[in-house]
């Protein structure tokens, strides 16, 4: 049988409406992406560390589409493809998708790992300083350098600790740290004090003992509990306790 010109063009045309009706506009397919990506990556995540930006979508066929993500992992973006099939089910549209999240986390594993090798970069880098500062200590009052790791009232009335070991005062390497001690000039077992600063600057306590053993002891920068050992090796030589040792700042 044969089918006239126009029959045909008529056939051709309702089988390319027919193709073009079961097309799922890209726009609605990147929006409802947009959602179901963005849900899935606050409910994995649960940190507003972890954003997505934007997304574009690739139309292949058959409603089959291949996209590109740009997320924000904590400042750093990172593009992220991924795959999606949409379907029309009761006028509603539905989608698949295929996301790498394995992208995200090993971003955010390379994040964790910079930022915990670049802290102990710094903490290396300032036990080199105060290992380098200690060999030069000479001298502690106005040393602002030396006491810029202690508790206020040392900084400040750096005097008083310059006084309480200026006979005896070098410094020695101990477990963790630095310590010192010393006596007052003309004052030794009267008028007596020390300091420890651990390697990494973290740490800065100072002891004084202004009335003689077992009488009173005045502690900077921590109480008596929580003094590091070579302080409390030290005082408990003096008599100090808890119940004669005062924290003063």
């Amino acid at each position: 049988m044969r089918v006239s010109t126009k029959s045909a063009v008529l056939i051709f045309c309702s089988l390319l409406l027919a193709a073009c009706s079961n097309q799922i506009d890209k726009k609605v397919v990147e929006g409802e992406s947009l959602k179901v990506i963005r849900e899935n990556i606050r409910s994995k995540y649960q940190s507003s560390s972890v954003k997505l930006e934007n997304l574009s979508l690739i139309d292949e066929k058959d409603n089959k589409f291949l996209g590109s993500a740009k997320i924000n992992v904590n400042g750093d973006k990172i593009d992220i493809p991924f795959y999606v099939s949409a379907s029309e089910v009761e006028s509603n549209i539905k989608v698949i998708v295929q996301f790498i999240y394995k992208d995200i986390d090993d971003q955010i594993t390379r994040q964790e790992n910079n930022k915990i090798l670049k802290e102990k970069q710094k903490i290396e880098q300032k036990k080199i300083y105060i290992a380098n500062l200690i060999s030069k200590l000479n001298y502690i009052e106005n040393n602002k350098n030396f006491l810029q790791f202690f508790p206020s009232y040392i900084r400040n009335n750096s005097i008083v600790l310059a006084d309480y070991t200026a006979v005896g005062g070098y410094p020695e390497k101990v477990s963790g740290g630095y310590f010192s001690s010393g006596c007052a000039i003309h004052f030794c077992t009267i008028m007596e004090g020390a300091w420890y600063l651990s390697d990494d600057g973290s740490t800065a306590n100072v002891a004084i003992m202004p009335d003689g053993y077992g009488k009173r002891f005045d502690l900077y920068g921590a109480s008596y509990s929580d003094l590091p050992q070579p302080l409390l090796d030290w005082g408990s030589a003096r008599g100090m306790d808890s119940s004669n040792s005062f924290r003063i700042e």
